[in-house]
């Protein structure tokens, strides 16, 4: 069958607690997520950090992981639409919206299925004529994935996850081959095209 993405639970966004307050920043140990770590790593690497009084004090939420998140607002919205996966809790900007998802929904499965799905969402629901692109929220919150029984989608995501893998592995050792193989081109380059000069 076929759900809304806002059947799948509550989809949480954050703000950016001010930059200036260093109370908020300092010696940080609560892993704030921005759409730059969502582009660049998925959700998997997560550069930002807030303090206990960033919480304390502005409406910053910890968000209970494992979640999905989706950039909602970014230039490279106009080429792409960044899912991620977070395992653990973590609070957002206010440009990601993250899944609490609801009981029988499995997070990997839902993140599977939006990647699957990224181009017909980013088609349906991204609005790129303002000087930012963003996801219109209710034709987001309004788009259907197939969601399947609890086992099935364990099956399935279980299944992209291990062919994830090998495509991940793949391409590290086929870069680290390129990269030899470059090497390899400079070193006889180098050698082939210096000549001894001419004694006259």
């Amino acid at each position: 069958r076929l759900e809304s993405l806002a059947d799948l639970g509550q989809w949480r966004g954050g703000i950016t607690p001010p930059k200036d307050n260093p109370r908020y920043w300092e010696s940080g140990t609560i892993p704030w997520l921005a759409s730059m770590d969502v582009s660049g790593s998925e959700g998997r690497e997560i550069r930002g950090k807030v303090t206990k009084a960033a919480l304390d004090e502005t409406s910053l939420r910890v968000i209970p992981g494992p979640t999905v998140v989706v950039v909602m607002r970014s230039n490279i919205l106009r080429r792409a639409l960044p899912v991620g996966i977070v395992e653990s809790d973590v609070t957002v900007n206010q440009d990601i919206r993250a899944l609490v998802p609801r009981a029988h929904i499995r997070v990997e499965y839902v993140y599977q299925a939006l990647r699957a799905a990224s181009e017909d969402i980013r088609e349906a629901c991204v609005r790129t004529d303002g000087s930012m692109a963003a996801v219109d929220s209710k034709a987001f919150l309004d788009f259907r994935i197939p969601m399947p029984s609890l086992g099935d989608q364990e099956v399935a995501a279980g299944k992209l996850r291990h062919i994830d893998a090998i495509v991940n592995d793949l391409s590290g050792r086929l870069s680290a081959e390129l990269s030899a193989r470059r090497r390899q081109y400079e070193h006889y380059r180098d050698r082939l095209l210096t000549f001894e000069e001419a004694v006259s």
